[in-house]
């Protein structure tokens, strides 16, 4: 007869009464033992004959957890998602639970952890935001002052983010570690067309990207001049992907202009800005 046991090495650890919360880490080496009453009978033998112990013993098998960080650069005003993936700290599948990177700046003798949470109750996949506003006032939605970062040079310093993975694949201690380089890039500003005719509608699409992210960069300002109306006309264009801004807008002869539409005044030859 065969005599099958499913069990879980964490419900292990509990049927071995080890401390609450306890597991049993990768690397460790897990002895089954078996003995047989019965090992043999002859049909002369008198008995079963002398018990027999039967072992086997496994490793627990890891996996090596990895830092993920979308790009190798931060701008100034944004948020960055930083990712470690790391099946072996999925200890609960009922339970969402954290990992921890450790946040050096270039300059600063101090290191910060940034707590990551579990993406679902039984990923293994763990995330938080990262921002120099984070670095300075610990929460990751404020943003520093442009005269901040220019005075505290903050353009060009390094930014170490390290994890440790207490249990890699062979049950080793290794260190993963990503850089990160503070930069600014310029903005640009273009159209989805170089003429536009009366009563059509022209695309503005504003690029900035240092500033992906950022919650409180939902919108940007964008004024449109045209040689008609030199004052100009001001719009807000919104966030259509992290750092990227788009607002539409009609071009309309004066005597058919709404104010407060999203629309700007102008005559044939007009140039518009």
């Amino acid at each position: 007869n065969t005599f099958t046991l499913t069990i879980s090495v964490r419900g292990l650890a509990a049927k071995l009464s080890l401390p609450l919360g306890s597991t049993i880490k990768p690397g460790s080496t897990i002895k089954f033992e078996y003995v047989d009453e019965t090992p043999s009978r002859t049909p002369t033998a008198s008995d079963f004959g002398t018990p027999t112990k039967v072992a086997v013993t496994v490793t627990v098998s890891g996996s090596t957890g990895t830092l993920v960080l979308p790009k190798d650069w931060i701008g100034p005003y944004e948020i960055l998602p930083v990712t470690v993936v790391d099946p072996d700290l999925n200890l609960d599948p009922l339970k969402a639970e954290e990992a921890k990177v450790s946040v050096s700046v270039e300059g600063f003798a101090e290191s910060k952890p940034l707590t990551l949470t579990e993406t679902d109750v039984n990923s293994g996949v763990f995330k938080a935001n990262l921002s120099l506003g984070w670095w300075v006032t610990g929460k990751v939605e404020d943003v520093i002052p442009a005269k901040d970062i220019r005075e505290e040079g903050w353009i060009g310093k390094k930014i170490t983010i390290a994890y440790v993975d207490e249990a890699d694949a062979t049950g080793s201690r290794a260190v993963k570690i990503a850089t990160l380089t503070v930069k600014a890039v310029d903005a640009e500003v273009s159209t989805n067309k170089e003429a536009v005719n009366l009563g059509e509608v022209l695309t503005l699409t504003i690029k900035n990207l240092d500033i992906a992210r950022n919650p409180s960069a939902e919108f940007r300002r964008v004024t449109v001049r045209t040689t008609t109306y030199p004052t100009g006309v001001t719009f807000y264009a919104s966030e259509v992907e992290p750092g990227v801004y788009q607002v539409k807008v009609a071009v309309v002869s004066l005597d058919k202009w709404t104010m407060g539409a999203p629309e700007v005044p102008a005559k044939l030859g007009d140039d518009i800005t």
